[in-house]
């Protein structure tokens, strides 16, 4: 997994999680992005714990689960 450091904007914080696979910074505000970065290359600890935390998330967004989700809602549709 890799750490995500992204704009809290559109569907960008649908996918980040602060703390767990990455960080939101708000779109007018560099420094806060800069800072993430910095803390995440410099931090080996943090680094490691966001890089499993994006590897979980990514499973959870696999195209197998993806796929049972949707199955789902179908199931549950047509069941009524």
């Amino acid at each position: 997994g890799v750490p995500v450091v992204g704009a809290d904007s559109a569907a960008i914080p649908d996918a980040v999680i602060p703390g767990e696979n990455g960080y939101l910074f708000n779109t007018d505000d560099c420094e806060a992005m800069a800072g993430y970065l910095v803390r995440i290359l410099t931090d080996n600890t943090l680094k490691e714990k966001l890089k499993a935390g994006a590897l979980s998330s990514a499973a959870e967004h696999s195209l197998e689960k993806s796929t049972e989700k949707l199955l789902s809602v179908y199931q549950s549709v047509i069941s009524g």
